[in-house]
């Protein structure tokens, strides 16, 4: 169930990141959680917290580690633009991190590099993916 959980979970957000770089050009924060049911639920930050510490993405942990404390989800991802200064000089300009964490205690990050086309559309590179800290099962 675990791996079907994450799995489910990153088709999810994936599928979700990539529909707005086709439409707006432009990736923002935005997450998902999985209920101890198994439904899948968005989640997006408040703008009014974008300029609190950590920003959209400390608030979304914030959040999702309280949902996970009162145990109404099993699984949570995060997905983050990377700032191009992040990443090794390739073809591809920008890249997506979806971070993923299960209740069992898997933690990873799917790294996703893209280069927007000149005429439309989005180039993907190949996913890369790495054991990542825990930030939302924490103190559960």
């Amino acid at each position: 169930m675990l791996q079907q959980d994450l799995q489910a979970l990153l088709d999810k957000v994936r599928g979700i990141a990539e529909k707005m770089l086709s439409d707006r050009k432009a990736l923002e924060v935005f997450g998902a959680t999985m209920t101890t049911d198994g439904e899948i639920g968005l989640a997006y930050p408040d703008p009014s917290c974008a300029s609190a510490p950590g920003g959209a993405v400390g608030q979304m942990f914030v959040t999702f580690n309280q949902f996970a404390k009162a145990s109404h989800i099993r699984a949570a991802a995060l997905c983050v633009p990377v700032p191009p200064s992040g990443l090794p000089k390739s073809e591809f300009t920008h890249a997506v991190a979806f971070n993923l964490e299960h209740q069992n205690g898997d933690s990873f990050a799917v790294v996703v590099p893209y280069k927007k086309r000149l005429f439309g559309g989005v180039k993907y590179g190949p996913s890369s993916q790495f054991k990542d800290k825990q930030r939302v099962f924490v103190g559960c």
